[in-house]
């Protein structure tokens, strides 16, 4: 990967072209990986494989970020090449890798603290790559500067990251006075093709990340309908539906009110023409002082979506349900004591009101369950409101393995390893 000569021009880094002592580039990659090749976790214990785990992922952005300086490096040395394709053939590397490489390479010179942790290792590719996003919609100063998505980079992980970065993207346009959502329900587009190497139909559709929100409800709920169905007992394996022939199942069910096997009319819809699945739920958090005019610049968030212009509420309907959710003081509804394990409808719309999913991967809350932080048997928890937190199926198996216990920390919750038995 050594890159020639630039001329009069001085190289941005040295140190890659040509150390001190003459050793060269690839020498000094050729020494790192017989390093690395001494490297072994036989005997270790699982908090020590996680540290290495730990090491290995800083050692992978040190990596990554001299990969974003090499596409840098070679613009530099040949103005004009594809320094995305140049990395794509010499790394073997998938386009939509390299694309990330080179759009977080053009965004790096305008957010230094971005670089710096990026190249320490303290930040991965992926973080770096959701921060050049939100400075493609904001100032990058402004990205670059902004103490709360740098610490929420330290401690989270990209999924988690990607989706809170998101909404504090929309909340800095709001304050903007940029109305995105209306932009971007002028760019939602659809497109059908035939795909001419197997003949297979595709449909493509971009949309506003609230009616998005409702489509993927929806589709999810009869996702997992049909999920179930193919758990059945007496279910032939050879039978069982992939998970992208669950989803295109789901679709071509809501859309027709048909069986996707058999082509008749779904159960519930044969009978009296009603439809295949209910109405998505929108749970839209407004402040108080919004909805009662006191304070017309409060906030409006559509949760799953992220914060919105206040005009999304004149979009609600005439029979649309109004909920009201208190956070102090002890309601009888959403504190529910010792009295049963499993949660209300009331404890779930505010727990999805204050978490807006899973704790630590951000999946939808309509995807999610709810934790009893101590638990219900183990620690003799509570089913109250300030003791349930929403976790996906995934990291709720995980909290079990690995003896884990969930604490509020801050204004989140954070998974750490239980004190005691």
């Amino acid at each position: 990967m050594e890159t020639g000569s630039t001329g009069d021009r001085e190289p941005r880094s040295r140190g890659w072209r040509e150390q001190d002592d003459g050793v060269s580039a690839r020498g000094l990659v050729d020494a790192a990986f017989r390093m690395l090749d001494g490297v072994s976790g036989e005997g270790m214990s699982v908090e020590e494989l996680a540290a290495l785990a730990a090491g290995l992922g800083r050692l992978q952005a040190k990596s990554d970020w001299l990969l974003c300086r090499v596409a840098q490096w070679a613009e530099d040395a040949a103005p004009g090449i594809d320094a995305g394709e140049m990395l794509r053939q010499a790394t073997g590397l998938a386009a939509r890798d390299t694309r990330k490489v080179t759009r977080v390479t053009e965004h790096l010179p305008d957010m230094p603290e971005v670089e710096e942790r990026f190249a320490s290792g303290d930040m991965t590719l992926g973080h770096a790559a959701v921060m050049a996003d939100a400075a493609e919609k904001l100032d990058p100063e402004v990205v670059d500067s902004s103490a709360e998505l740098m610490e929420m980079a330290t401690r989270m992980p990209v999924d988690l990251f990607r989706r809170r970065t998101r909404a504090w993207t929309a909340r800095q346009v709001l304050q903007a006075g940029t109305d995105i959502l209306e932009h971007q329900r002028k760019c939602r587009r659809g497109s059908v093709w035939t795909d001419r190497l197997n003949g297979m139909r595709v449909f493509r559709f971009e949309m506003d990340p609230v009616s998005a929100g409702l489509v993927e409800e929806t589709i999810d709920v009869r996702y997992h309908k049909l999920r179930m169905a193919d758990a059945g007992a007496d279910q032939n394996p050879n039978e069982v539906r992939t998970t992208e022939q669950r989803l295109a199942d789901a679709f071509f069910e809501i859309v027709t009110g048909r069986d996707a096997s058999t082509h008749l009319p779904l159960p519930d819809t044969a009978a009296g023409g009603g439809r295949a699945v209910s109405p998505a739920m929108m749970v839209v958090k407004v402040d108080l002082a919004e909805l009662d005019g006191v304070n017309p610049t409060g906030q409006v968030e559509v949760i799953g979506a992220g914060p919105v212009p206040r005009e999304v509420l004149r979009t609600l309907s005439p029979d649309t349900e109004l909920v009201s959710t208190i956070f102090s003081g002890p309601g009888r509804v959403l504190w529910m004591g010792r009295k049963t394990r499993l949660a209300n409808a009331p404890q779930r719309l505010a727990v999805a009101v204050r978490d807006g999913g899973c704790f630590e991967c951000g999946m939808p809350m309509h995807r999610c369950q709810l934790h009893h932080a101590q638990e219900w048997r183990r620690d003799r928890g509570r089913t109250d409101v300030d003791n349930l937190v929403a976790v996906c199926p995934r990291h709720h198996r995980w909290i079990a393995d690995q003896n884990l216990v969930v604490r509020r920390v801050g204004n989140g919750w954070q998974a750490q390893p239980r004190d005691g038995p």
